[in-house]
């Protein structure tokens, strides 16, 4: 599975997980950088989703698992 990682920033990004999860987008290793900042994976066919639900997200790097 091609799985693309993704950080989303903002003041609460916990209801940009809710709201991804709502959407029915899978989320793997969802991890809290900042106060305001997590760092998620997706699958790489849901990326056009998250961008189109979380306007404040920078992709990162993708890779394999």
């Amino acid at each position: 599975m091609l799985l693309e990682k993704i950080v989303i920033e903002g003041i609460m990004p916990e209801r940009a997980l809710s709201k991804l999860q709502r959407e029915g987008i899978c989320v793997y290793h969802a991890k809290k950088l900042k106060k305001n900042q997590i760092l998620l994976s997706v699958k790489k066919k849901d990326t056009e989703k998250v961008f189109a639900i979380c306007p404040n997200v920078c992709r990162s790097e993708e890779r394999r698992v």
